[in-house]
């Protein structure tokens, strides 16, 4: 699925979101991720306010109407957690991965797309998945932590 976020929209979300400029343009490395991660969860929290607060108790999944109620209406709120997730599906896209799955979110639900069963598939899969290729120190902490994850 194509984005429905133009580039001055993707670049307004990082903006928003605190990601320093020279970042913006970076190829994709697992440190980027983890600050693209760090900078979301850092600005935009999950909230309820809007849906309680409305007369009419609706959530309107617009990616548009969402872009604008997070970001161009600059309120210092997140979002309901579908909201969240839906506009990281057009920033991010949709595959993540998760301890030793790959995930597609499908919009508040997701399914498994690949099994990851060694630390190796997992090098794998970020770079077939992400397009990120580890430094050898970053292998060997994926293996180092991978020894200690209990399945």
């Amino acid at each position: 699925m194509a984005s429905a976020y133009t580039r001055d929209q993707v670049v307004s979300y990082l903006d928003y979101i605190g990601l320093p400029k020279d970042l913006h343009n970076a190829p994709p490395t697992l440190d980027l991720l983890k600050q693209l991660h760090t900078y979301t969860i850092s600005k935009l929290p999950y909230e309820n306010l809007s849906l309680h607060y409305n007369p009419s108790h609706s959530i309107d999944l617009d990616p548009q109407q969402l872009f604008a109620k997070i970001v161009t209406n600059n309120r210092g709120r997140g979002g309901f957690c579908m909201e969240i997730a839906l506009l990281e599906d057009h920033i991010y896209g949709k595959i993540m991965l998760v301890n030793h799955l790959v995930r597609r979110n499908l919009g508040g639900k997701t399914e498994t797309v690949q099994t990851l069963e060694t630390e190796k598939d997992r090098v794998d899969a970020l770079k077939h998945w992400f397009e990120i290729t580890l430094t050898e120190d970053e292998k060997t902490a994926i293996k180092d932590s991978a020894q200690r994850l209990a399945y």
